[in-house]
């Protein structure tokens, strides 16, 4: 779940009830601290919790945008069950994730490409973020210019026609074979992901 969505960059919100802090003398202390052992930080993008039912309209605003943004992946927002009973007035307003575009500096623009032509081996993996930051057709430009095949990561199918000729499949555990061998071949991998 939560670990394959933060490693593959998959946007996912998880709502919990948080701590029982509603019920007098229960110390929740021993319960976060196993659960902290259970559940590796590097599973979740943000967590967020809430005090008061007043702050769910943010919150959850924030939740979309970081979930959402430039950077996909999953985040946490925890309501405490003496906040469940709560209600709260809100105007409903119509948010949409930003689709922000990284600029990368020119020089290192210039070395990738000096790699690339001295590559023996060259392959690109293409992931979600070439879809997000709808790249597809320079990431094509690129593949064209230097006759490298395009292997995808789960996320990324889509980012090249499957029948192009450059596109080597999907690699990783579910992939094929063939774009598993191309990747592990490789002298040189440029990875284009969020």
């Amino acid at each position: 779940g939560l670990a394959c969505a933060y490693a593959e960059g998959s946007a996912m919100l998880v709502i919990s009830g948080g701590q029982l802090s509603h019920l007098p003398g229960i110390d929740t202390a021993p319960d976060l601290a196993g659960a902290e052992r259970n559940h590796p930080r590097k599973t979740l993008k943000a967590r967020l919790v809430t005090e008061s039912a007043t702050a769910l309209p943010t919150l959850m605003r924030t939740a979309f945008s970081t979930m959402a943004g430039p950077c996909p992946g999953p985040v946490s927002i925890e309501i405490p069950v003496a906040v469940q009973g709560q209600s709260v007035d809100f105007a409903a307003v119509s948010v949409r994730a930003s689709t922000e575009r990284s600029a990368v500096p020119a020089d290192q623009v210039a070395q990738a490409a000096e790699w690339l032509a001295k590559a023996a081996r060259p392959v690109i993996v293409a992931g979600a973020g070439v879809l997000i930051g709808e790249a597809c057709k320079e990431l094509l430009t690129v593949a064209e210019r230097f006759c490298i095949p395009v292997l995808t990561s789960a996320n990324g199918k889509g980012a090249i026609a499957e029948d192009h000729p450059l596109a080597g499949g999907c690699v990783g555990q579910s992939g094929s074979a063939c774009a598993n061998r191309l990747l592990a071949e490789a002298d040189l991998i440029l990875l284009l992901d969020s």
